[in-house]
């Protein structure tokens, strides 16, 4: 019997990530799409939704998980910034938050 090797996420792949700079000239992070959130990812997602978690605490820690490198800078920018950052992640992924978790409860 052959045994079977799971692929590399599609998240892993830079097409299917979503490129963001903190500051103008700054260092480029990446986050996958929402539709290729980790487990990790996927699963907070659902608790902050059923939490009622708000925009700018679910793109902070969405971020933590997904890209920990970018989660210091972050951290460290204003609510505003990090709701247009939320915003424009949402914007990318072609499944939105609510489309997302409706297909994994499907």
């Amino acid at each position: 019997m052959t045994v079977f090797t799971v692929p590399k996420s599609l998240g892993s792949k830079r097409v299917n990530r979503f490129p963001f700079r903190v500051a103008d000239g700054g260092k480029v992070f990446s986050v996958p799409f929402v539709q290729y959130l980790s487990g990790a990812g996927a699963d907070y997602l659902e608790e902050a939704a059923e939490k009622g978690h708000d925009e700018i605490r679910l793109t902070r820690r969405l971020v933590e998980i997904e890209s920990p490198d970018a989660s210091e800078a972050v951290a460290k920018m204003s609510r505003d910034q990090v709701k247009a950052l939320g915003e424009a992640w949402a914007e990318a992924s072609t499944a939105s938050v609510g489309e997302s978790l409706a297909s994994d409860n499907s």
